[in-house]
């Protein structure tokens, strides 16, 4: 959700939110993975946003938002085929940091 999300793209990821306001974006993430068995990847990525420019903020705060996502992915198949579970933590600035 905070940045270009593979899982499950929607059409207001919060990336895309920055470019329409014109307010830049930093985004700082982090993923780290492990492989148990040769087809299965638990992984954890992190991720913080913070907008570059105030004219279009809200807030005082330029931080957009924060993301933690826990995971298991398998690929009985190779590249062909894989199955992903996720959950998902996306915690908004508060308040909003765009109108």
């Amino acid at each position: 959700m905070l940045s270009e999300n593979k899982l499950q793209d929607q059409y207001n990821n919060l990336d895309e939110v920055a470019a329409e306001a014109r307010a830049g974006m930093a985004l700082v993430d982090a993923r780290v993975g492990y492989l148990p068995l040769e087809s299965v990847e638990i992984f954890a990525t992190g991720g913080w946003g913070r907008a570059m420019a105030a004219g279009p903020l809200d807030a005082r705060d330029p931080t957009i938002a924060t993301e933690v996502d826990l995971g298991v992915t398998w690929q009985p198949y190779g590249p062909v085929a894989s199955f992903t579970i996720a959950g998902i933590g996306l915690w908004p600035a508060n308040p909003a940091p765009f109108s």
